[in-house]
């Protein structure tokens, strides 16, 4: 495979992994939307006044709490990606 096709690859590969996340997250299909984290996955969102979470079971955990009522419908959306 040339360069260009790769890197077309790659950037499609991103684009379809970035797809699943909101569509796994607004479906509260959360076996689906853990599988995409690695285990070793670290959350830090302290400097906006949160916290850090370590490990994804943990952080799936955590906004599934926060986000995984049927009556919270959540609308995530993935735009353009901008490479490099």
């Amino acid at each position: 495979m040339s360069d260009t096709a790769t890197t077309l690859w790659e950037m499609e590969a991103i684009k379809q992994l970035k797809a699943r996340y909101c569509r796994y997250l607004d479906t509260k299909r959360w076996d689906d939307w853990r599988r995409l984290f690695t285990d070793d996955f670290v959350s830090d969102t302290s400097q906006s006044g949160g916290r850090v979470i370590r490990g994804a079971d943990e952080f799936v955990s955590y906004v599934r709490h926060a986000l995984g009522k049927p009556s919270q419908p959540t609308v995530h959306q993935v735009h353009a990606p901008k490479s490099r």
